[in-house]
């Protein structure tokens, strides 16, 4: 993504416009899998397309799974 520090990423700006392809939102979708356990459809990316919108609906689905 030609960035030098993860701070000069808006986490409002969609993952599209930070130059995202579908294989990158594929390899997102498994590493986010792997480190929260939490099943996401192949398509999370595309319905939650920021950064901060995907944290808040897998902290959503963790916090469902918890309670």
């Amino acid at each position: 993504m030609g960035l030098d520090s993860p701070s000069e990423v808006n986490v409002e700006t969609p993952l599209l416009e930070l130059g995202f392809t579908s294989l990158m939102a594929v390899d997102l979708r498994n590493k986010v899998m792997e480190s929260t356990g939490v099943d996401l459809p192949a398509t999370v990316v595309y319905d939650h397309p920021t950064f901060e919108a995907l944290a808040s609906y897998v902290d959503s689905l963790m916090n469902t799974d918890r309670g």
